[in-house]
């Protein structure tokens, strides 16, 4: 199976509905019947395969600027176009045969090495000591016996976008154990190509157009030469290679075995084909370091900048700022996808209306979840600096004082109960019980902006909605109902505090109420 010239990607179309359709054929029928939707199974998958189609793009047609961008963004390109474009790199995208394989080990010593359930690929599915000693309690062994060609190629990539520890050796993906992924979402949303192309970044240094693809493939597919290893924890950066490789990276070593391919039910899509039931690893393969992905906000750590990550709490307001425009706060720095960035006050912004935020929460090895999130941006116009730089303080003030709030919730809840912590839910209902309203304070707060009013009603109103959700949760997780496990005294003081005039002048300072009203 060749991966861009086979049909092999389930899609729905706008009229037909489901279909199967080649990388190419996302734009095929796109005046008549257009592919609106990706139909996998999985929301991982959905995540890798735009991402599988945007490193397509990037590396096979990138835009030189932004006018060659917005071309194709009002006026699609013929699939036949697309597909000589993309059939430059065909020869990497061959998913099994005796040449080299896409996302598999060059060595095919590998495939000598003890087999794995295919089902191991996905990231959910127990590991090694897990099985060892029976600790496969809620997520079981065996649950994936077979994949067809079509899931084997989607798992695999996934895992390498994704890859977390597996073990001495076995290392994370270029961006660490789950990453967290931010592309903007189209306002048009009727044709999966504005998704997509709207993610691809214009010809950079940090992403080149490819000049000689005969020189350069092995750079930028590393399944095409002989395997970077990492016995010695040798790094792998991007002046190591082509910086291409960074939508590429290939982290572990895997050979998947055709050699024993049975017909019968796919695990994940439920169709009836030849599917795959095994494959080998060997460790110490591609360490990654030093690279910045252009589709995932970093943030500074000494002077490092490191990938972020999705963690237990959610994805919530009091991230918006840092996703969307990026955020200083003392010592520590978060900033942007570098397409988010480069989108900022210039034209492909305002065909853009919300990031799509996802990645796999993981503890460690352990895949504690799937999270996604959809965030509004707004469109300032490249000459209007003053207005974006007073919303995004604006914001600034409307986070501040929603962490603040939710800070005084945890201690006073705290003390209420006599315990050592607040209840481990806490945070999370609070970000998710303001989370709505936060999203028509941002509208209100632009809107104003827009006609020059003032935005302190906007503040004010919000300042009132984190009164009443504080003083709901408190109720609520101090108020058993049981007058014998309570303490009336440490509650009804707690409680004060929330509601008293400090706190409120506090948060006032934060949402700076008072010193927009004075002047």
């Amino acid at each position: 199976m060749n991966l861009i010239t086979d049909k092999w990607i389930p899609v729905f179309r706008e009229k037909r509905g489901a279909d199967i359709i080649a990388p190419w054929e996302i734009v095929d029928r796109f005046d008549t019947d257009p592919v609106i939707a990706f139909n996998l199974a999985r929301p991982d998958f959905n995540g890798a395969m735009v991402q599988f189609l945007i490193g397509l793009l990037q590396t096979c047609c990138p835009p030189v600027d932004d006018d060659e961008w917005l071309n194709w963004m009002t006026n699609p390109p013929a699939g036949l176009e697309l597909e000589a474009q993309f059939m430059r790199g065909k020869t990497a995208f061959e998913f099994d045969g005796d040449g080299p394989r896409f996302m598999q080990d060059w060595d095919k010593s590998v495939a000598e090495l003890e087999p794995k359930s295919i089902g191991a690929l996905l990231i959910e599915e127990p590991g090694d000591q897990t099985l060892k000693f029976n600790k496969d309690l809620f997520v079981k062994r065996g649950g994936y016996p077979g994949l067809s060609y079509p899931m084997a190629a989607m798992a695999l990539f996934a895992l390498q976008l994704n890859a977390p520890a597996g073990g001495a050796g076995h290392r994370t993906s270029l961006r660490g154990g789950g990453p967290l992924t931010t592309l903007m979402l189209p306002k048009k949303s009727n044709a999966l190509w504005w998704l997509v192309w709207g993610n691809v970044s214009a010809v950079s240094e940090m992403l080149p157009k490819v000049q000689n693809w005969d020189r350069e493939l092995e750079t930028i597919f590393p399944w095409m030469g002989p395997t970077r290893t990492s016995v010695k924890s040798e790094m792998i950066t991007p002046i190591d290679t082509h910086p291409l490789q960074v939508f590429w990276a290939m982290p572990r070593r895997i050979r998947i075995d055709f050699d024993c391919v049975t017909d019968m039910e796919c695990s994940i899509s439920g169709a009836y084909e030849k599917c795959v039931t095994r494959y080998s690893t060997q460790n110490y393969g591609g360490n990654y370091g030093a690279w910045r992905h252009p589709l995932s906000p970093h943030y500074k750590k000494g002077t490092e900048e490191l990938p972020m990550h999705p963690n237990a709490g959610g994805m919530t307001h009091r991230h918006w700022l840092g996703w969307s425009f990026g955020k200083n706060e003392g010592t520590s720095t978060v900033m942007e996808a570098s397409i988010v960035r480069g989108a900022n006050g210039r034209v492909r912004r305002r065909y853009m209306k919300a990031l799509w935020a996802f990645g796999y929460d993981m503890d460690n090895m352990k895949a504690r979840g799937w999270q996604e999130a959809k965030i509004p941006i707004f469109d300032f116009e490249k000459s209007d600096r003053d207005g974006q730089s007073k919303f995004i303080n604006d914001v600034e003030c409307v986070v501040k004082a929603a962490e603040e709030y939710c800070s005084f919730l945890r201690k006073q809840t705290r003390i209420a109960l006599g315990s050592d912590s607040s209840p481990d839910s806490l945070d999370r209902e609070f970000w998710g019980s303001t989370d709505a309203s936060f999203r028509d304070i941002l509208q209100s707060i632009y809107h104003q902006i827009e006609a020059n009013m003032l935005t302190t009603p906007s503040r004010e109103k919000w300042f009132e909605i984190l009164q009443n959700s504080v003083l709901a949760l408190f109720d609520k997780w101090t108020s058993s109902g049981n007058i014998e496990f309570e303490n009336s005294e440490r509650i009804i003081k707690s409680r004060k505090v929330l509601h008293s005039k400090k706190t409120k002048e506090i948060l006032r300072r934060h949402l700076r109420i008072e010193e927009t009203k004075n002047g």
